[in-house]
Formats: C-alpha cells, structure tokens, sequence
C-alpha cells in the first residue's frame, strides 16, 4: 500500500514552485468574472467565463514551453 501512496504522491509533485503572481492571477482569472456576473446579475456568463479562465489558465503547466 505504502508503494501506491508514494507513486500518486510522485505524480502531483511539483519540481518547482510556481512565481508569486501566479496565484494574484488565478485569483484575477477566476474571480474577477464570477464577482462581476454576481453584481450585474448575470451569473451564467460569469460563470461561463470564469470557467474559460480557469480552463486557459490551467491549460498547460506554469513555467514549460513546448519544443
């Protein structure tokens, strides 16, 4: 059991840590549209948005380039 613990532990660890704006701009990314449909009461579309955001954002890991 302690060999399956490590290999999922192993999976999601990160090499490196991400830079200090990276969580200012999660925070923009995500929250931003999600306050702005609640206070103009439109919440599908900043649902919607918010959604595309965190999709964009986390598309791809932080700090890697395709070669």
């Amino acid at each position: 059991m302690r060999g399956l613990t490590g290999a999922l532990r192993a999976d999601f660890w990160l090499s490196g840590r991400p830079a200090w704006g990276y969580g200012l701009l999660c925070a923009l990314v995500i929250c931003l549209p999600l306050m702005s449909g609640v206070l103009l009461g439109q919440l599908r579309e900043g649902a919607s948005v918010a959604l595309g955001g965190y999709l964009t954002l986390f598309g791809d890991a932080p700090g890697t380039a395709v070669r």
